[in-house]
């Protein structure tokens, strides 16, 4: 065993050094035929354009039309064609790569004849009133021009076959190049298999010394930071739990997702953060070790917590009142060297039924539950349905399937239309994503858009809307406006007026007759960030507009103090229309306050023609809703909105 390392050790090395040297030298010829060779096509090329000057088929043809024709401004023309001729020819020159062929002399001795022979022309073109000079002329020009053609086949041939020579060396040097590659990778290969084979020498020699791999990975099974268990023994755990509980007992996993001064001014550093989650580690440790003896602690990954506990039915004691009770003492401040920290945190709750054959799904629900808090803005404690699990399945088919629906052009838009209530004329209609899915089914932007800003491909996702939209609202007679939403993620990390500009400049549409319609919502926090991409759009000539005005977050004055060229009362301020006086008078002070910003409002949700009335009443003109019409393919629109024929939607209006 100690021999064949040695050998490995000299020899091998040697061999992979030769055949990189060997490699080396190799690669510079290859550079240098590379070079070579196109040099000798370049040359080739050179030689076919020049050559293509050498053609007298154009003075042939005025030298025979001079026959009948005396004009003097014909023969101007036949002077001024010989003149080029006969320069080009004069500048024509042989390549240097001809001179080594046995072909030279012949070529040289013809371009001589046929310089001399264009120099005997000369006096006969200055004569072309005597008939007798231009057929004189004519004869010689074509005797010229058989000489030349032989000529430049002579060359041509000759070139060509010169590039064909050095093509061929090239493709030589490539094939040694290829062995050589091939020489030091087998080289490569069994210096790396002897090295494995003297590493596992290595390995038995500190066996044999007592180097205890067991002790190592039983470390590994420890978080470094609290010293819990990590999720994989966990797991093993509960399963052992599973087995051993009663018929009268709950299993039950909480999950704890903390939410700590990770980031910001006065952040913790990571040593600080570890000794917040040691902390926090040890309150919930020592709380589970008080209220019940069947309970283990996990870290899981991130900022979270996992408590897996038997709990006996009879005791009177939820898992709800225990969950709250731990995270009463996990809202607790920290303090530990460097200061004291809040800590919060968000929780979920999931029972795991007898007949749970994966362990591993009770962590996962309890995940479930978090996300769900966290998605549906409460933040508190969640219990696992089994819904959330076929929410998250359908949310995970949507994730993956969208690449694939862009890359074949399955998300397409679909057209809302939006109307002038007072007069029954359509003003404009609102581009929306429409994805069909064939095992998912119809797929909504409510549901497409967070997924698509999620996983990174909201960009893509809008760009596609934008410019097949632009594209599709040409189709419909007359000028009708196209409202096209804009995320606000797209809007911080995209390019967005270039790309806007380019959809209007590949599909034609005039930047006046679009509308980009931005979130309310989505501005809360990240107005200041994307005031200039706003400004940027309105320089294009595009109209910009707020929605969802009438959520809370449209009343910040941060928003409102932009200058919007239209504002969409949102459909929460139609559905109050029924509470009388009171939504009423919300839907007039909303109107109110738009009418103030200098900026038209356009009222959507409308779904019935008492609403439709009301809120003309109230004096709001423009709209859009399911009364007039829900999101439509372009061409039931075109039938629906823009035929002569009779349709329930002008009769509603």
């Amino acid at each position: 065993m100690t021999g064949r390392p040695g050998y490995s050790r000299y020899i091998l090395p040697l061999v992979v050094i030769a055949m990189t040297f060997a490699l080396s030298i190799s690669a510079v010829e290859m550079v240098q035929k590379r070079q070579d060779a196109k040099a000798k096509d370049d040359a080739l090329h050179a030689l076919i354009t020049s050559s293509s000057l050498l053609n007298t088929h154009r003075l042939e043809s005025l030298l025979t039309s001079a026959l009948y024709n005396s004009d003097f401004e014909y023969q101007a023309r036949v002077a001024r064609a010989f003149v080029r001729f006969q320069n080009a020819l004069n500048s024509w020159h042989v390549n240097p790569l001809l001179e080594l062929g046995p072909q030279a002399s012949l070529i040289t001795r013809r371009l001589a004849d046929a310089k001399e022979m264009a120099g005997s022309i000369e006096p006969l073109i200055s004569n072309l009133d005597n008939r007798s000079s231009i057929e004189q002329a004519l004869a010689k020009v074509h005797q010229i021009g058989t000489s030349l053609n032989q000529v430049r086949h002579l060359a041509e041939n000759r070139m060509s076959s010169i590039a064909q020579e050095s093509n061929a060396a090239l493709n030589r040097q490539a094939r040694i190049q290829s062995l050589l590659g091939a020489g030091l990778i087998a080289s490569l290969s069994a210096w790396v298999f002897l090295l494995f084979r003297r590493l596992r020498y290595f390995a038995n020699e500190r066996k044999r010394h007592g180097f205890n791999l067991a002790r190592a990975a039983a470390e590994l099974r420890h978080d470094p930071a609290t010293g819990l268990m990590t999720q994989k023994v966990l797991i093993e755990k509960i399963e052992e739990m599973q087995s051993k509980r009663r018929d009268d007992q709950d299993l039950v996993v909480l999950y704890f997702d903390l939410v700590m001064p990770w980031t910001g001014s006065g952040s913790a550093s990571e040593t600080d953060r570890n000794s917040i989650l040691a902390a926090i580690a040890e309150r919930i440790q020592h709380q589970i070790n008080l209220g019940t003896e069947s309970a283990c602690l996990a870290r899981a990954s991130g900022s979270g917590f996992f408590v897996a506990m038997k709990m006996d039915r009879e005791s009177g004691t939820t898992a709800l009142e225990i969950t709250s009770r731990l995270r009463g003492h996990i809202h607790r401040p920290v303090a530990i060297r460097s200061g004291i920290y809040p800590v919060n945190s968000i929780a979920g709750i999931a029972f795991i039924d007898q007949e749970e054959r994966d362990p591993g799904a009770g962590l996962q629900n309890a995940l479930l539950a978090v996300s769900e808090e966290i998605r549906t803005g409460r933040r508190d404690v969640g219990t696992y349905k089994p819904p959330l699990r076929a929410v998250a399945e359908r949310q995970s088919g949507i994730s993956r399937a969208l690449l694939q629906a862009l890359e074949q052009e399955d998300c397409l838009p679909h057209f809302q239309p939006q109307f002038n209530m007072k007069t029954g004329q359509i003003v404009g209609i609102e581009a929306l994503a429409r994805w069909y899915h064939p095992q998912l089914g119809w797929i909504a932007p409510a549901e497409v858009i967070p997924i698509a800003e999620q996983n990174g491909l909201i960009i893509p996702l809008e760009r596609k809307i934008i410019e097949t939209a632009c594209a599709q609202v040409q189709l419909l007679p007359g000028d009708v406006d196209l409202a096209v939403n804009l995320s606000v993620p797209h809007m911080l990390h995209g390019d967005v007026a270039p790309m806007i500009e380019d959809c209007l400049s590949s599909t034609g549409l005039p930047a006046e007759r679009l509308k980009v319609e931005v979130a309310a919502g989505r501005l809360l926090s990240t107005f200041d960030r994307v005031h200039g991409c706003l400004e940027d759009l309105r320089a294009l000539g595009i109209t910009l507009s707020l929605d969802n005005f009438g959520t809370p977050a449209s009343a910040l004055s941060g928003i409102l103090q932009y200058k919007w060229d239209e504002v969409k009362i949102d459909t929460s301020l139609t559905k109050i229309l029924r509470d009388g006086d009171a939504g009423h008078g919300l839907i007039a002070m909303a109107l109110t306050m738009v009418k103030s910003l200098e900026s038209t409002a356009l009222i959507e949700g409308i779904e019935t023609i008492e609403q439709r009335d009301m809120l003309t009443a109230l004096g709001c003109e423009l709209g859009q809703g399911y009364l007039f019409g829900g999101p439509m393919a372009i061409d039931d629109l075109n039938a629906l909105f823009f035929s002569e024929q009779p349709n329930l939607a002008r009769m509603l209006m």
